[in-house]
């Protein structure tokens, strides 16, 4: 006997083990995470989303152009410094002063503090610069309420892209179902090969139309994730089954006069056309004299000069300055003409955006009007068609109804139940886009528009 006696083998767990048991916890964790709402998502998306942080950075930007024109109707305070190497040369006219010359340094500073009084040009700009900081302040609103509109719109859009490909799924699944029993009625003599061959060929319609669901979500899904940042990973809160839609409520009158004061697009475009105004204004004051108050100091030291011994002289001075140009070259007459344009275009731009707005909404409140009676519409057809399959499958079963009945009342069922959920995804799209064009709704504010119930 060998004095080396094998050990047992240690029981050990294995491999696969270990993994099924992380899979299965994590798919159990995944299906009780809480799904995110449509509110979580605007979240994910005001931390991530690049295209608002651009429009906030912007806006940031604006307001401090404005901060710049409305400061430079402020005081000014000037600081200048020099050093220089000086010759100064005499030569008398009179006979009884020699001519003499001196090399020497000499240092200059002066401070200069200037406030305007009465001037036309910066005064515009000032209340330009108002114009502008509040012009700022509407285009942070705006890419707020932007910002929801694409959330809305990529989440209706999502799950309009999963409903269409779970019923092509479970359409699928029936379609295999019906062949199967076609083929087991073939085999006992109760049944044809047209009907085995019609089967699957639906079948096959069923299968390519999955696919094509499929990158339909797929697409979907990453044009959401592109918008919030980052991968989905739960789910996305769906509209509860008993969600029913109603009127846009209020008349169109109302809707209208709610957009013409909180549009932000209006609003801004109110806003552009008062700071053109305005510079056109600062153009024509070109023309005109303005007035300042200054005070000034001045100190001077020099190391020698013509007397032979250095000095230091200070100035003090404080008065008022007009000034009034009086000829540029035709440039301040340009100026007048092309701020006199803007001017001109900013009015127009207001006025086609007042049409298109006018236009928007009363077309997306009669859509919402509509579409709230599509839905229910929807719903009965998708009511009626489940009960016509239930008949007809039951005929079948009886000997009543061919194959082809079957399918086609199948094929019914599944349309108008998809054009049914996806009519209730339109309808939440409108309102969303409804809110938009109005300006949104103040917060607390209880209105049609509050948020759909969810599951």
């Amino acid at each position: 006997m060998s004095p080396l006696r094998p050990q047992r083998a240690a029981r050990s767990i294995p491999p696969l083990v270990p993994v099924t048991l992380l899979l299965f916890f994590a798919v159990l964790l995944a299906s009780l995470a809480p799904a995110r709402s449509l509110d979580d998502l605007l979240h994910l998306a005001q931390r991530h989303d690049r295209q608002r942080q651009a429009e906030l950075h912007s806006a940031t930007a604006g307001e401090y152009d404005g901060l710049q024109l409305i400061a430079a109707y402020g005081p000014s305070v000037t600081l200048t410094a020099k050093a220089s190497d000086t010759r100064h040369h005499s030569k008398p006219n009179s006979e009884e002063h020699v001519e003499s010359s001196a090399n020497f340094r000499e240092g200059e500073a002066l401070i200069t503090l200037e406030q305007p009084l009465v001037d036309l040009v910066k005064g515009s700009h000032l209340l330009r610069g108002m114009v502008e900081m509040d012009i700022a302040v509407l285009l942070r609103d705006k890419a707020e309420l932007d910002l929801r509109l694409r959330v809305g719109e990529r989440c209706y859009g999502f799950l309009g892209a999963r409903t269409a490909f779970d019923l092509a799924h479970k359409e699928g699944l029936a379609l295999q179902q019906q062949a199967e029993n076609v083929a087991t009625r073939l085999s006992l003599g109760f049944d044809t090969i047209t009907s085995l061959h019609e089967a699957k060929a639906r079948q096959g319609l069923a299968r390519a139309a999955t696919i094509s669901r499929r990158i339909e979500l797929d697409n979907a899904a990453k044009a959401l994730e592109e918008l919030i940042g980052e991968a989905l990973g739960e789910d996305v809160d769906d509209l509860a089954p008993d969600f029913v839609p109603a009127a846009p409520g209020h008349t169109q009158q109302w809707w209208l006069e709610k957009a013409q004061k909180g549009n932000s697009d209006l609003k801004i475009r109110r806003l552009q056309l008062e700071a053109a105004e305005y510079e056109y204004r600062a153009a024509q004051g070109q023309f005109l004299p303005s007035l300042a108050f200054y005070t000034s100091y001045r100190g001077r030291t020099s190391s020698d000069g013509l007397d032979g011994y250095g000095e230091d002289r200070d100035e003090f001075e404080t008065g008022l300055r007009l000034d009034l140009q009086l000829l540029a070259g035709g440039r301040d007459t340009a100026a007048v003409l092309a701020a006199a344009n803007r001017a001109k275009a900013a009015r127009a731009r207001l006025e086609a955006s007042d049409r298109d707005v006018e236009r928007r909404l009363l077309s997306l409140w009669q859509s919402v009007e509509h579409t709230a009676l599509l839905v229910s519409a929807n719903r009965h057809a998708a009511s009626e068609n489940e009960e016509a399959l239930k008949s007809t499958l039951a005929a079948y079963d009886e000997g009543g109804k061919v194959l082809l009945d079957v399918l086609n009342a199948q094929q019914n069922h599944y349309r108008s139940l998809g054009a049914y959920l996806n009519s209730r995804y339109d309808y939440m799209l409108l309102l969303e886009r409804l809110r938009h064009a109005a300006g949104g709704e103040p917060p607390g504010e209880d209105t049609e528009l509050d948020a759909a119930p969810q599951t």
